[in-house]
């Protein structure tokens, strides 16, 4: 393995790594917290999942993997606020 393949393995283990971290603290989450703010007039957890969702996805055709799952959570979850779509 070379140095390229190397970094590109360490970077993708990572990401995983990430998302795997992240489905386990959903997991202990309910549906109620999710849509609780995450401190006085700021973003809901609801949103905050949405949006690492969509920015996710939108990395996908940036890094050549595939084109984007999910092309109608970005005018929600990345172009707009949270609370313009209640």
């Amino acid at each position: 393995m070379n140095d390229q393949q190397f970094f590109v393995k360490m970077v993708l283990d990572n990401w995983q790594g990430q998302i795997n971290a992240m489905d386990k603290l959903l997991a202990t989450l309910s549906d109620e917290q999710l849509m609780n703010e995450i401190s006085p007039a700021r973003n809901r957890g609801i949103y905050l999942l949405g949006h690492l969702v969509a920015v996710n996805d939108l990395m996908l055709p940036l890094l050549r993997f595939e084109e984007v799952i999910f092309p109608d959570l970005q005018p929600v979850f990345v172009d707009a606020p949270d609370h313009d779509f209640s």
